[in-house]
C-alpha cells in the first residue's frame, strides 16, 4: 500500500513539473468574455503560487513515503529476525529440558479432550487461517512462491517420463554391450525425480508459510507439520521406489524379486500411514500448540511407532523372504549371524519410545525418534552406496 501510495504522488508531481504550463492551461481555459485580461493575470499569478505550494508538499511527501518505507521494510527484517531466534531458542531450551516431562503421563482425560484436538486440526475457520496467510506470503514474495510452484508443477509432470526412462535404461542393463554405470546413476537421478514433487510441494508450502512474519499460531503448526512430512515422505517413497519394477533393486542392485517385492509391499502402506502421522505430531509441538500434545499428538505418535514395529516384526521376523534369503545366500554375514541381538532390539525400540512418551516424556520421545531415524537414515545411506561401488565393480570386471 506504501508502494502504491508512493507512485501515485509521483504520477501527481510529473503532472506539476511545470507549474507555469499547469497554471496557463488552467486559466486559458476561463472564457474571456467572463473576465478581462488584468483579472486573469491576477488570477495565473495566484494559481502558479498554489501550484508551486502543491509542488513543494508532494516532493516533501514523496520523501516522507519513502523513508517511511525504508522503516517499514528495516521492521520487517527485524521482526524475521526476532521471530528466527525465538525459534532457535525453542529448540535449544526444548533440548536442554530433554529429561523433564513435557507433557502429564496418560489419564481418561485425553480421551475426554480428543473431540476438541480433532475439531482444532480439521477447523474450516482455521484452515481459512492458512489461506489468508498463504495470500500474505504470495504478496510478500511473489517471486519465490511463484517460482516454486512451477518447479514442483514442473516435477508432478515429469513423473510419467521418469518411468518410461526408467524401463529403458533396464533394458540397455540386460546386455553385457550396453550395460554401463551410468545408466544406474540415470537411474538413480529419475528415481528422485520420480518421488521429489509431492515432497517438494510440502515443503514449499511450509518452508514460505513458516517464514511469514506476522503468520498464527495454527499456521506456524501447519509449516511444522508439512516441513516434517516432507521428510518422512521421501524417505519411504523412496525405498518403495527403489523396489519398483524395472527400478534400481530389480536391474542394477540385482535384489532377488521376492526380497524386492516384499519390501515394496511393506513400504506401500507406510508411504500413506507415515507422513499424516508425522504431520499431527509435529502439528501439535509447535509451541503455541502444545495443549493438544496429550490428546492428539501422543496418539498420533504411538500410532506411528506401532506401525514401525509391525513394519520391523513383518520384515525381519524369522518366516520372512528377507530372512529366508540371508539364511541361503549369506549365512556366514555379521547380519545373520547376530541377529538375535539386532533383531529384538529393532523391534521393541518403538515399543519403548511408546512407554516414555505415556509416562509423560512425549518430547523425550520424540528427540529419540528423530535421532534413532537420523541414524537409521545413515546406515541405510551406506548400503545403498555400498550397492553402488559394487555394481560398479561388476561392470568393470564384467
Amino acid at each position: 500500500q506504501v508502494t502504491d501510495r508512493q507512485i501515485d504522488i509521483d504520477e501527481l508531481r510529473l503532472e506539476l513539473s511545470d507549474t507555469n504550463q499547469a497554471a496557463g492551461q488552467l486559466v486559458s481555459a476561463i472564457p474571456g468574455v467572463i473576465v478581462d485580461e488584468d483579472t486573469k493575470r491576477r488570477i495565473f499569478d495566484e494559481t502558479l503560487t498554489l501550484f508551486m505550494a502543491k509542488q513543494r508538499t508532494l516532493n516533501e511527501l514523496y520523501k516522507i513515503y519513502g523513508r517511511y518505507l525504508s522503516e517499514l521494510t528495516s521492521l520487517d527484517s527485524a521482526e524475521q529476525q526476532l521471530f528466527d531466534v525465538s525459534r532457535e531458542f525453542v529448540a535449544f531450551i526444548n533440548e536442554q529440558l530433554l529429561w523433564i516431562r513435557s507433557t502429564p503421563p496418560l489419564s481418561s482425560h485425553d480421551a475426554i479432550d480428543f473431540t476438541s484436538a480433532v475439531t482444532w486440526l480439521i477447523s474450516p475457520l482455521n484452515w481459512l487461517k492458512v489461506a489468508a496467510d498463504f495470500l500474505a506470503t504470495l504478496q510478500r514474495n511473489p517471486v519465490v512462491v511463484t517460482l516454486g510452484l512451477l518447479f514442483v508443477t514442473g516435477l508432478l509432470l515429469l513423473r510419467r517420463s521418469a518411468k518410461l526412462r526408467l524401463e529403458n535404461l533396464a533394458k540397455l542393463t540386460v546386455k553385457i554391450r550396453t550395460d554401463s554405470y551410468v545408466h544406474t546413476f540415470k537411474a538413480l537421478f529419475y528415481t528422485l525425480l520420480l518421488i521429489a514433487g509431492w515432497p517438494a510441494l510440502l515443503a514449499l508450502l511450509g518452508w514460505q508459510l513458516g517464514k511469514l512474519p506476522t503468520a498464527k499460531s495454527y499456521t506456524l503448526a501447519v509449516s511444522d507439520g508439512l516441513m516434517a512430512a516432507a521428510v518422512i515422505l521421501f524417505i519411504t517413497d523412496f525405498f518403495r521406489q527403489i523396489c519398483r519394477r524395472n527400478g534400481l533393486a530389480e536391474r542394477h542392485f540385482r535384489w532377488p524379486m521376492k526380497v524386492r517385492e516384499h519390501l515394496r509391499r511393506e513400504f506401500h502402506w507406510l508411504v500413506v500411514a507415515a507422513p499424516i502421522l508425522t504431520y499431527i505430531i509435529m502439528a501439535t509441538s509447535e509451541a503455541d500448540q502444545a495443549v493438544y500434545v496429550p490428546t492428539l499428538g501422543r496418539p498420533a505418535f504411538v500410532l506411528l511407532m506401532l506401525s514401525l514395529t509391525v513394519l520391523a516384526y513383518r520384515v525381519l521376523r524369522n518366516s520372512s523372504v528377507l530372512t529366508q534369503h540371508l539364511r541361503e545366500k549369506r549365512p556366514t554375514h555379521w547380519l545373520t549371524q547376530l541377529r538375535v541381538f539386532w533383531v529384538p532390539a529393532t523391534i521393541l525400540l518403538p515399543l519403548i519410545l511408546i512407554l516414555v512418551s505415556l509416562l509423560g516424556y512425549h518430547h523425550s520421545a520424540l528427540h529419540l525418534a528423530m535421532r534413532t531415524l537420523m541414524t537409521l537414515m545413515f546406515f541405510l545411506a551406506l548400503s545403498l552406496l555400498k550397492d553402488l561401488l559394487l555394481r560398479w565393480l561388476y561392470i568393470e570386471q564384467r
